[in-house]
């Protein structure tokens, strides 16, 4: 793991390099399912929406080798402890610090592993 204890560093950087834009996709696919499960667990929301919050609780919580966070962790080098805390602790105030992250990542900024790390400690 590298110093904020969340991405692990793994193989060269010529290989970090080359799949960047997949590690960024899969990333956002783990920020997706954390912004599913924290805006839709509120029962009063639709019905719809209720199904979001299952499927990526489901989702966040399966030990499951394959199609998991578990899985997609190991594909990006990142340790899946701290999501789950992130998850079960009350994580809206640090939604906005996410999506910070998110929009540095969408402007291919680097240093997004950093604020996808401190959006995520306590």
């Amino acid at each position: 793991m590298n110093e904020y204890g969340l991405f692990q560093e793994n193989g060269s950087p010529h290989m970090s390099q080359r799949y960047a834009g997949q590690k960024k996709l899969w990333v956002k696919v783990i920020i997706r399912a954390i912004y599913d499960y924290v805006l839709y667990q509120d029962k009063r929301q639709k019905v719809s929406n209720d199904r979001l919050y299952r499927e990526a609780s489901a989702w966040i919580f399966s030990d499951h080798p394959v199609n998991s966070l578990n899985h997609i962790c190991e594909l990006v080098d990142l340790c899946p402890d701290p999501v789950r805390s992130f998850v079960l602790r009350d994580p809206k105030p640090n939604l906005a610090k996410l999506r910070l992250a998110e929009r540095k990542m969408d402007q291919r900024q680097p240093g997004f592993e950093k604020l996808v790390v401190d959006a995520l400690s306590p």
